[in-house]
């Protein structure tokens, strides 16, 4: 699912699932075995586990719960506790804006991404094997900078600046790390050499979140991708 959907389209968490198990049956139907790459934890959760995201009913009594921690800690606080579970709906959403903070919080928490990973079910349609990718910090930061070389080298700035002629900077889609922080050099925010470091950056802050993020769940496998024969050890777990 790569291109799927033009910038200014919007594409949520449940369109995703629904057109990856569309695939996922086509693919059986060939015999083939489906491969998920990536490393969002929420559109990971959508395919993995039993999550309905067709509808997300009111809950009464986190709602309340969050409304007495707001009129204790305070609203700003209530939006950095957004930003720390779902930043990019924090992107999208005011710190001012009270009432979608709070509903926001709300269908996190029904979707279980605020909830353990042994409280959500498993999917038990399919045989899942989940696999994780790590290594040592100092060589997952060079693998990253030197990734965002690669991508700049292949013309990332150009494209960027083709897709901010065409649709601006308004879309969800262009805030993504990568986007964003080469888009602000374009509106003259900072020069050239601080977009690229902002990208590494804040691309090696996001790898450390996935990381704390699928730590938490004990039925991953890891394997580190320097070790020898790793491939041949995951390829080996599938059938």
């Amino acid at each position: 699912m790569i291109d799927v959907v033009n910038p200014d389209e919007p594409f949520s968490v449940a369109d995703f699932q629904a057109r990856a198990f569309d695939i996922i049956k086509k693919l059986h139907a060939k015999n083939i075995t489906p491969v998920f790459v990536g490393g969002t934890g929420l559109y990971i959760n959508a395919i993995v586990y039993d999550l309905d995201f067709s509808k997300t009913p009111r809950d009464t009594a986190f709602r309340d719960k969050m409304i007495a921690l707001k009129n204790k800690k305070g609203l700003p606080f209530m939006y950095d506790l957004l930003k720390s579970k779902d930043e990019k709906a924090s992107e999208r959403i005011h710190p001012n804006d009270e009432k979608r903070i709070i509903r926001r919080l709300e269908i996190i928490e029904n979707e279980g991404l605020g909830k353990p990973f042994d409280f959500l079910k498993m999917r038990d349609d399919y045989n899942y094997k989940i696999y994780g990718l790590n290594c040592e910090r100092e060589k997952l930061y060079e693998q990253i900078n030197g990734r965002v070389d690669t991508m700049i080298s292949d013309g990332l700035f150009d494209e960027v600046k083709g897709l901010y002629d065409e649709y601006g900077s308004a879309h969800q889609s262009l805030k993504a790390i990568g986007y964003k922080e080469i888009i602000d050099f374009y509106k003259g925010v900072y020069d050239k050499e601080e977009a690229i470091r902002l990208v590494k950056r804040n691309s090696r802050r996001f790898a450390k979140r996935q990381i704390t993020w699928f730590k938490r769940d004990k039925r991953i496998e890891w394997y580190d991708v320097f070790e020898k024969k790793c491939l041949n050890k995951i390829l080996s777990g599938i059938k």
